[in-house]
């Protein structure tokens, strides 16, 4: 029987250490030495297993609080992944990429077409195009099936065994004062070498991503060119040498090849202001010191020391916004938007300002004004949505934020948003429901039957908003029958 969730969680750290220190005979072989690329028939792990574990690192990354759910960045994130899968000829969303709270230069594929870029990585990269390199280089691992092959290398140690090896090559060393977890910390670098790609894995995962990119109509020149500045740059890291280049190891001829394969594609977009944007919102929400931070980006506007002056202007002004000086970024945000009028980002973000400067009837204005232009953007909406609970305005709201507040939106912010207008407008069975969502997103799935159990008995008058709570909690009870199996 597949494992549900909460059972594959609540195996995975025991799994870890047995697994590590108390290995069978003949399972560290079938560990250590990964298959060659080729068929691997009818015995790989079944795909609603191999998303179950996805779904398993995500929920317990997000537990950790190293998860960043900023709407707005997943959205530039997703949107690029969205153009490299449909570039596979994949459906869009069939990836799933979220942005992992760590300053180290690395991102990694999980089962299931989940894939975690570090924000290390965003900062590090100087273009689009050295972004979208390493997302299409963890793509291909997930479309080649190579960590299919891989588990099926180690079907003897079990599906939740297998679950393990990653929580400790992924988390482990993320929370060394965690009790138990201190031991998987220190075992942490053993599971991450069972589990590399052999080179073969890295270079057919080079090739394909070289093609993705130019079917992408993005520049292939992305990859080698980000490559070759780490393999510069890894003398300065002395026997530390940037996380990616130990989990993707990059050689001469590794880059020669890359080199070799993009000498007839055609050149592709290189940057995009998007990305640059991105960029420099990532390292105001990263930075331990935001007013450092403001003045940093005010030394790069005033001696033109940047990759883009937008870029550098917008990061002041989100600096200046974290570090409590709303009323100042509200000049260099009107300027950006009155630039670049159709750029959302500097209008919610102005909005944002103006409300937190107490002119909060000046930013609805704005958003409404913005909402009209860019009907249903959800950004817009929960921009608006966080105006008018400041403005007192909970009902409208929630009113809003309804349609996007679904199970299975895979957004906890957003569900905590909608939690707080329900709540401000007296809606608590709604509010209950919302928190639910939270919970289910956190592998918690006992907690979320609490949580819809007390919204079931606040709307016993309201049969359609009942129904829906009855069908919720029969999902969550199931899963957490399978789950005591």
């Amino acid at each position: 029987m597949a494992l549900t969730l909460p059972a594959l969680l609540r195996r995975a750290l025991r799994g870890v250490l047995r697994s590590l220190l108390f290995l069978p005979a003949g399972v560290a072989p079938a560990l250590a030495a990964l298959p060659e690329i080729g068929d691997p028939a009818g015995s790989l792990v079944p795909s609603i297993s191999e998303r179950r574990l996805g779904e398993a690192l995500l929920q317990e990354l997000r537990r950790k609080g190293l998860v960043l759910d900023d709407a707005p960045s997943q959205a530039y994130l997703r949107a690029l992944a969205d153009r490299l899968a449909v570039a596979s000829g994949a459906p869009a969303r069939s990836f799933l990429v979220f942005l992992v709270r760590d300053p180290s230069i690395n991102a990694f594929a999980a089962p299931g077409g989940f894939i975690g870029v570090h924000t290390g990585l965003v900062r590090a990269a100087r273009t689009e195009s050295e972004l979208a390199a390493v997302l299409a280089h963890e793509m291909a691992h997930v479309t080649q099936r190579h960590l299919a092959r891989a588990f099926e290398e180690a079907r003897r140690l079990s599906l939740p065994a297998a679950a393990a090896l990653l929580a400790a090559a992924l988390i482990g060393v993320r929370d060394p004062n965690a009790g138990s977890a201190a031991l998987a910390a220190g075992m942490a670098g053993v599971a991450q070498r069972r589990i590399n790609f052999t080179r073969a894995h890295e270079r057919e995962a080079d090739r394909v991503g070289i093609e993705l990119l130019a079917r992408a109509g993005l520049s292939p020149e992305g990859m080698p060119r980000f490559f070759e500045r780490l393999a510069r740059e890894r003398r300065l890291y002395g026997r530390e040498p940037p996380e990616f280049l130990s989990t993707h190891p990059v050689s001469t001829s590794r880059i020669a090849d890359a080199r070799a394969r993009i000498a007839d594609l055609a050149g592709g977009r290189e940057d995009s202001p998007k990305f640059q944007l991105v960029r420099a919102r990532l390292e105001v929400l990263t930075a331990a010191d935001p007013a450092e931070a403001a003045k940093r980006f005010r030394k790069a506007v005033a001696s033109g020391t940047y990759a883009s002056r937008e870029a550098a202007r917008y990061g002041l002004a989100l600096a200046l916004l974290r570090a409590g000086r709303a009323t100042e970024a509200v000049p260099v945000l009107r300027a950006l938007a009155r630039d670049d009028p159709d750029r959302i980002l500097y209008r919610i973000d102005l909005a944002r300002a103006l409300t937190e400067s107490g002119r909060v009837n000046e930013a609805r204005s704005l958003l409404e004004a913005t909402l009209r232009i860019f009907p249903s953007n959800t950004l817009v909406l929960r921009a608006l949505a966080r105006t008018l609970l400041a403005a007192g305005e909970a009902t409208r709201a929630r009113t809003l934020l309804e349609p996007l507040a679904r199970p299975g939106s895979g957004d906890p912010a957003l569900h905590e948003l909608y939690a707080r207008a329900a709540e401000a407008a007296g809606a608590l069975a709604q509010a209950h429901r919302a928190q639910a969502e939270i919970y289910v997103l956190n592998g918690q799935v006992e907690a979320a039957i609490g949580q819809l159990e007390r919204a079931l008995q606040l709307a016993r008058d309201d049969y359609y908003e009942a129904e829906r709570i009855r069908a919720r909690l029969a999902e969550l009870r199931e899963q957490a029958r399978l789950a005591k199996h």
